[in-house]
């Protein structure tokens, strides 16, 4: 879902072959249900390789006090013998995803092995809509110091709307989560066009282990690949 602020190649693919598959996963990615009275997002469409984003982002307190631009460059790669998102960032770690479900199962080093994983996969549970709400716990293990914690995250999906960033219009979801540690992320989503982050802000509290702080981005810029 997301990049844990704790902290490849490009495979060609014909530009036809792009629209025509991402146009039929797009129609069945966001459905509505039985009553026609919510969309529902039934899956993740990964966007294609060599998709670049950027976001503006502003950070305070234990997040550091900064305010930057922040490049992914998606790509591909295996994690454990099988495919699986590689999104790579020259000012963040980069992110491991389930091709499947669009959950991070890792972050990584600058020279590519495993700083931290994730098990299972942080991220949402399709199906969903306004109003689903859901819990889950994941083992984090800090492959540095050989540490493995347990958390717990809630999530709730509270609106669907058209949101619109300095990148474009974009139907999203509005998702909360907030995890056992003190840390709550607003995320608006965009499952159906392959945007994991819209929009968030991510609060930490007080009692959180790494302090209070406050994290607020946008992405201001997306490119897709060919």
């Amino acid at each position: 879902m997301f990049e844990r602020m704790s902290n490849a190649g490009k495979v060609p693919m014909p530009i036809l072959s792009v629209i025509v598959t991402a146009s039929a996963a797009m129609a069945t990615a966001m459905l509505p249900d039985a009553a026609g009275a919510q969309p529902v997002a039934q899956k993740f469409v990964e966007s294609p390789p060599g998709t670049v984003s950027v976001f503006q982002r502003k950070t305070s307190g234990s997040f550091g006090n900064q305010e930057d631009r922040v490049t992914y460059n998606h790509g591909r790669t295996t994690w454990q013998g099988k495919p699986a998102v590689l999104i790579e960032s020259p000012q963040v770690p980069a992110q491991v995803h389930d091709m499947e479900t669009g959950a991070q199962i890792a972050s990584l080093t600058r020279d590519g092995k495993p700083a931290v994983t994730y098990d299972p996969g942080l991220g949402y549970r399709y199906p969903f809509k306004v109003g689903d709400a859901w819990s889950s716990t994941h083992q984090v293990t800090n492959h540095a110091s050989g540490k493995t914690t347990p958390i717990t995250v809630n999530y709730k999906v509270e609106a669907y709307d058209s949101i619109t960033v300095p990148a474009g219009k974009f139907n999203a979801y509005l998702v909360v989560a907030t995890d056992s540690l003190g840390e709550t992320q607003r995320v608006w989503t965009a499952p159906a066009d392959g945007v994991r982050v819209v929009k968030r802000v991510v609060e930490r509290s007080a009692s959180h282990p790494q302090g209070a702080g406050r994290v607020e981005g946008e992405m201001v810029v997306r490119t897709l690949g060919k």
